[in-house]
């Protein structure tokens, strides 16, 4: 599956947590967002680390003092037919939080965006399982933020070539 121009494959990392093949948790809960490829990305999970666990996320190529915005997903709908509430809490550590899942007090979707300035060349990421025993992670992705400076001129150059091709 390729999201925001990114191909996603299914992996044994992140470390600790154990990937399986797509589809094998039917995390959708045969629920279809009417896109099969997406769904197959949605039904794939990553788990493991017990309850709370961290993971670390960029792989030695972020760039201290620079912005990055960082996406994840979590899909859990197997849930939804029975007492089981699975809400996920992902955070930096310090307080900045995201819970995605399906009940009240979670944040209602497949994914949630947030953005950090890197402080090294990696990033912790905390992985909290509200009321089951392992924690999940469908996918994450880690894009930098183009400074407001490189965005002007590309806006620009992009405005220069529409006025050319007008001409």
């Amino acid at each position: 599956m390729t999201v925001n121009g990114v191909f996603f494959a299914a992996s044994v990392q992140p470390s600790p947590l154990t990937t399986t093949t797509p589809g094998a948790y039917a995390q959708l809960n045969g629920s279809s967002s009417g896109d099969a490829d997406y769904d197959n990305f949605l039904n794939t999970v990553a788990y493991g680390g017990g309850p709370s666990t961290s993971i670390t996320l960029g792989g030695g190529g972020l760039v201290d003092g620079l912005a990055y915005q960082l996406q994840i997903w979590f899909v859990e709908e197997r849930a939804l037919n029975n007492l089981d509430q699975r809400v996920m809490t992902y955070g930096d550590g310090n307080g900045n939080d995201a819970s995605l899942g399906n009940t009240a007090g979670a944040q209602l979707g497949q994914y949630a965006v947030g953005s950090f300035i890197a402080d090294g060349t990696d990033q912790t990421l905390t992985l909290v399982a509200n009321g089951f025993g392992n924690s999940h992670l469908t996918a994450y992705q880690i894009r930098q933020i183009p400074e407001p400076s490189t965005a002007l001129l590309a806006g620009l150059a992009g405005i220069a070539l529409l006025r050319r091709r007008r001409a």
